[in-house]
């Protein structure tokens, strides 16, 4: 079964209070380089640091085509306060059109980490698929060692159904590793804002 399109030509812009959530274009490449050049940023990402531009323009393709076969909807994150400085990326992927579920993720540069805006970009996005994309569910999948991701989601009402057995290989630690299965349904989403 193919993916059902998405309601929209290009992803829609998402402002929070202190964010804009907006696609990413070429004219962001340098910015967006920076960040998935961070080796801590990338640490839990389960991707290694782009080593040159060429890595980073061959994301942003594909993150693209990812768009127009509607299998995921990236987001850059723009922070007001730093003259809407590119912090990060957040979206949707692993679309389960019989289940009416995605799996979301998000990298925020180490620069902002720690100051609440990986909630703030989140609950956005989480708002945005149970509202205009319909879906019934969001999950996600986080390296039992990354504590920060695994408050985040906690914090954001979302529910530990399990661990997945060297799901992620790290290319830093050189081995497999567990990831934390999460999930969250728009029943409970509804009771937690």
């Amino acid at each position: 079964m193919l993916p059902r399109p998405f309601p929209f030509a290009t992803p829609p812009n998402i402002e929070t209070k202190r964010m804009i959530l907006k696609p990413l274009t070429e004219e962001d490449l340098l910015a967006y380089h920076k960040i998935c050049a961070e080796k801590e940023t990338m640490r839990y990402y389960g991707l290694k640091p782009h080593q040159n531009i060429e890595d980073t323009r061959k994301t942003l393709e594909v993150l693209h085509k990812w768009f127009q076969a509607n299998t995921a909807i990236r987001w850059g994150i723009f922070y007001k306060e730093w003259n809407d400085e590119l912090v990060g990326d957040i979206g949707f992927w692993q679309f389960d059109v019989l289940r009416n579920r995605a799996e979301v993720g998000a990298k925020i540069t180490m620069r902002c980490q720690g100051q609440g805006l990986g909630y703030e970009a989140l609950a956005a996005v989480i708002d945005f698929g149970f509202t205009t994309l319909d879906l019934n569910g969001v999950d996600g999948n986080i390296s039992e060692k990354n504590k920060a991701s695994i408050g985040l989601v906690n914090k954001l009402g979302f529910r530990k159904i399990g661990v997945r057995p060297q799901l992620s290989y790290s290319i830093f630690e050189k081995c497999w590793q567990d990831m934390i299965f999460f999930s969250l349904n728009k029943q409970d989403w509804d009771k937690h804002e």
